[in-house]
């Protein structure tokens, strides 16, 4: 006989789902917990990896800007070693910069506002915006300073919008001789070359400093800087080199070097400013298992460079620039040849004889009349022969106005016992 099914009472019932409704409770209480935890763990992710990235740019603007420091450091030693006197003051007329030269000429700071340049000073002070970033206030002074005479020209300095934020008082004693008008010359010169990577430096600098921290840094702006303090640093490094040239301290290398390579990297240099230049250039070479000389490769490529790049500047769109390197010997002694040609604008009679003179610059023209005036201190030439004939060899040029030029390197495939041993190493 069955038993009838007992039916659970109404308390059991009520504890049954009590139980449950616990239960899915804490279930919720668990994955409320469980997302939440997830979701700041993500949160918490992506803050660090912000962080990283923005640490890593951090470093990456450190080095830069330590970097950049380092290209300024120098380039205010080069300022230190001329010897014109170089003042930087501020708008209220504090002294931001002094070199040397100034220092010896005013005997001290405090000098300065008791010589005559105060009224220089005082005369241009409501001079407020001006057209460039350096331009001239007046013409030159003459002074005395301490007993001494000296010309002073003033120049505003300003932003790249205009806006005056500074003077520059530039010292120079009166020397009437030609040397004293070279170092003027080079002097302006000098400023000229700067002024463009420098320019280009502050405008850079300016829009990475204007950008929010969080934002990654401008490519564009970070490759700009990188490439005018490569432009800088060369400036630095051949100015250096030339001091070494002109005063006889220049210390070569010996090391067999190969003409066909150094000619082929050169191309490769050179082959966009030939593009752009719309020119066309060719490459010829004979004897080329005999084309090794021995000297140093770095100035043996400046020289070669300073030649291809005036083929290249001194010509017009159409024409055509060749190098041609062969073996020659004459009077027992092998030489390598190396002739840069072009058929461009060419070298008028009146310039012809002096383009090997330091800082020596003529008047070519395009056949249409136009003056052409490429940037540079005019000392290419005069650096390409110099090292020529340190490493016992020549350069000479032959030119036609209007028809092209023609330069020819002859260097010895040994060195030439009259070198002094005592400068290669």
């Amino acid at each position: 006989m069955e038993q009838p099914t007992q039916q659970p009472d109404a308390r059991q019932v009520s504890g049954l789902l009590r139980r449950i409704h616990q239960f899915g409770s804490s279930t919720e209480q668990l994955f409320s917990r469980l997302y939440h935890g997830i979701t700041q763990r993500a949160q918490d992710e992506d803050e660090q990896h912000a962080q990283s990235e923005i640490e890593k740019r951090n470093r990456k603007l450190r080095r830069m800007l330590h970097k950049s420091s380092m290209k300024v450091e120098r380039l205010e030693a080069i300022l230190s070693a001329i010897s014109e006197g170089i003042v930087l003051q501020d708008l209220e007329g504090r002294v931001r910069y002094i070199n040397d030269a100034a220092r010896e000429l005013l005997g001290s700071e405090r000098n300065l506002w008791h010589s005559e340049i105060v009224s220089l000073f005082s005369a241009y002070q409501d001079v407020q915006r001006v057209g460039s970033e350096l331009a001239p206030l007046g013409q030159p002074h003459r002074l005395k300073i301490r007993d001494r005479l000296a010309n002073a020209q003033l120049a505003a300095v300003a932003d790249s919008s205009g806006e005056r934020i500074g003077t520059l008082i530039i010292l120079r004693l009166v020397e009437p001789d030609a040397a004293a008008r070279m170092k003027a010359s080079l002097v302006s010169r000098i400023s000229h070359e700067l002024r463009t990577p420098l320019a280009s430096l502050r405008l850079a600098s300016e829009v990475l400093n204007a950008a929010p921290p969080e934002k990654a840094p401008n490519r564009k702006m970070l490759e700009m800087i990188s490439r005018n303090i490569d432009i800088l640093d060369r400036m630095v490094h051949e100015m250096i080199d030339l001091a070494a040239i002109t005063d006889g301290t220049l210390a070569l290398r010996r090391e067999p070097v190969s003409m066909e390579d150094m000619l082929v990297d050169l191309y490769d240099e050179f082959k966009e400013d030939i593009a752009d230049a719309r020119l066309e250039m060719q490459l010829y070479f004979k004897d080329i298992d005999q084309l090794t000389v021995l000297g140093d490769k770095k100035y043996i490529r400046w020289a070669l460079s300073n030649v291809l790049r005036n083929s290249i500047q001194y010509n017009e769109p159409g024409h055509q620039v060749y190098v041609r390197a062969r073996l020659r010997e004459a009077g027992g002694q092998a030489s390598v040849a190396v002739q840069i040609g072009d058929t461009g604008v060419g070298i008028s009679d009146e310039d012809l004889p002096y383009i090997f003179d330091l800082f020596y610059r003529g008047k070519p023209r395009t056949s249409a009349g136009k003056l052409i005036d490429p940037r540079g201190l005019g000392q290419g030439l005069y650096v390409a022969r110099t090292l020529a004939e340190a490493h016992g060899g020549t350069l000479e040029a032959e030119s036609r106005f209007g028809e092209g030029s023609i330069f020819t390197f002859l260097l010895p495939v040994s060195l030439n016992p009259a070198l002094d041993a005592s400068t290669m190493h």
